[in-house]
């Protein structure tokens, strides 16, 4: 592959961060409901008013995990955050209006899939393209070349935790 097309391919994976991580948030907040379901689900087992035998436990292995995967959530929103801003400072540095707006409607504006419309969710997908060109007005093949314009223009910030993430695996 040449130095070109894995420099676009690093700057997609840098414009995808913030999808990505609305991903990794959503999965911790899965996590926490499901810790929560079986905690109550198990007390309430146990609380039929008979006497039981075995080992009776208190909340403190719960809590522990409750408290970590919390943690969990906590960073996972602050990377949410801080990735949306690194883009869209990005995305505002570039040359052409009409590159800023492909960019910001492709990687920030991000579309609902039916089930996050089914369950009040922010979105998590990208536009395509010819969603966009709709909006803005122009044809597809304007806006295809305005959009490898602007991936061409679109500087990645230097950020090491930033720059950690959207690292190859077989880099790391």
């Amino acid at each position: 592959m040449s130095d070109w097309k894995t420099e676009i391919a690093y700057k997609k994976r840098f414009l995808t961060t913030y999808g990505a991580a609305i991903r990794r948030l959503r999965a911790v907040e899965e996590d926490i409901d499901r810790l929560r379901q079986l905690r109550t689900s198990a007390s309430s087992l146990l609380s039929d008013g008979m006497p039981h035998s075995g080992k009776t436990s208190d909340l403190s292995d719960y809590i522990a995990s409750l408290d970590e995967i919390l943690t969990e959530h906590i960073r996972q929103g602050h990377w949410m955050l801080k990735s949306r801003k690194l883009i869209a400072e990005a995305i505002q540095n570039l040359p052409s209006e009409v590159e800023i707006s492909i960019l910001t409607y492709r990687f920030l504006v991000l579309e609902q899939t039916s089930y996050e419309k089914e369950h009040g969710l922010s979105g998590t997908k990208m536009q395509p393209l010819d969603k966009i060109a709709k909006k803005l007005s122009y044809s597809y093949p304007q806006i295809k070349r305005c959009y490898w314009r602007a991936l061409q223009h679109i500087v990645i910030p230097e950020d090491p935790e930033l720059l950690e993430k959207i690292k190859p695996a077989y880099e790391r």
